[in-house]
């Protein structure tokens, strides 16, 4: 059995590399393009930013949009999209 790391598009991390808690505002991503960027700084492992804009480095090995978000199924249209273009 492999031990998989995942990583989410569409949610905020804190600067410990911690999902901010739903409770917090501004804890899940919204803005399609904050999405879309984050996916792929995760599939590139270059850092991204903080809930306090502070750099982190994530390493991830899967990616998730989460499915309660009204923006999910275009981010991830998107995301396909630009991880193709990008191989």
């Amino acid at each position: 059995m492999q031990l998989m790391f995942e990583a989410f598009a569409d949610r905020a991390y804190d600067d410990a590399g911690f999902l901010v808690s739903r409770h917090l505002p501004n804890a899940v991503h919204h803005d399609p393009d904050t999405i879309i960027e984050q996916a792929i700084r995760i599939a590139l492992k270059q850092p991204l930013l903080s809930n306090t804009g502070t750099w982190l480095s994530l390493e991830a090995d899967t990616l998730c949009v989460h499915g309660d978000n009204e923006e999910s199924i275009a981010a991830v249209k998107r995301i396909r999209t630009a991880l193709d273009e990008l191989s």
